[in-house]
Formats: structure tokens, sequence, C-alpha cells
């Protein structure tokens, strides 16, 4: 009795650590998408210049994360969410991770809706969790450095929404509201 006992206590603690070994940290799988702008650029010249971008997180740059509001919560079956920000430079690095899964595209202009496959792919990977939404200008001579950006994080809650909502924005029809 005791032998068996100490064989399914073995077993228990080593058959798991044959088959999921631990890691120092997670992988990350990277899904990079294109963004507004760059659809007529070939895939693999997008895929090398993405690669070729050099990071300078002590610069400073003026962007500001418009939408979505950090801390905010979409429900489990949310459509693609409209990423938009304020910066002074034309071209920005956007990046959506999760625990497992990482979505980034290189967007002309300051908004962004991730297409729905890929939008669907980390928010399924999210549920119940959260998404980091960072925005990075990207400038230089070159148009190969990103600098500093700014972040958000985006609550999925467990829960699908179960009716359908209609949501339309549109400008204020006043310049001031009081």
């Amino acid at each position: 009795m005791r032998t068996l006992s100490l064989l399914l206590f073995l077993c228990s603690c080593l058959l798991p650590r044959l088959f999921f070994p631990l890691t120092a940290a997670a992988a990350r799988e990277v899904m990079t998408v294109r963004g507004p702008g760059l659809e007529r650029m070939p895939e693999e010249a997008y895929l090398a210049w993405i690669r070729d971008l050099s990071f300078d997180p002590s610069s400073q740059a003026g962007i500001t994360l418009i939408e979505p509001l950090d801390g905010a919560t979409v429900p489990a079956n949310a459509a693609s969410p409209i990423l938009s920000w304020t910066s002074d430079s034309s071209m920005a690095l956007v990046s959506l991770k999760s625990d497992h899964l990482e979505l980034q595209a290189v967007c002309i202009g300051t908004s962004w809706v991730p297409e729905t496959q890929a939008w669907n792919r980390i928010r399924n990977s999210a549920r119940g969790s959260s998404i980091t939404i960072s925005v990075a200008p990207v400038s230089g001579d070159d148009g190969r450095s990103v600098l500093a950006g700014t972040s958000a994080v985006l609550n999925v809650d467990d829960h699908e929404l179960l009716a359908p909502i209609a949501y339309l924005q549109l400008p204020v029809p006043f310049r001031t509201a009081k």
C-alpha cells in the first residue's frame, strides 16, 4: 500500500513536468498584421521592416491614447475596438498583448481597428484577463526608430453579451459642453 501511494505521488509530481516543462517565462506567440496605409507594401518587405525596428525607450514623444480608456472592460464576444491616439508622428507601432499572444501592427495615421480574425484570437486568449494596448511613435530619418509610447489595459470579461448593441459615436453638436 505504501509503495502504491509513493508511486502515485511520484507520478503526480513528475508526469506533468515531463509533458509541461517549467520555463522561466511563458512563450508568447506574436502575430504581425498590416495597419492602415501599408496595404500595398509587399509582405516580405513589411515583415523585414518590422524586424529591423530599433527601440529607443529613453526618447520622449508626444503621444496620448484616446480610445480605449485605461481599465475599460469589454464582454468576451466584443467586436474589434477602435484604437485612437494623438501623436506628433504620422506613424505608430501598435501592440496588443495578452499572456499568450501579441498582435502588432504599424499604422499610418492616428487610429486603427484590428481585423476581426486577429482581434478574435487576442480577445479569446485574454478571456477573464486583460490585454495591454501599447502605442509608440515610429520616426527617425529612415522610419525605423520606435520612441517611448503610452499604454492602457483593456479587461476582457468571462461573460458574453447576449444581445446585440448598436453604438454610434457622433461629434457633439456644440463646441463647449456645460
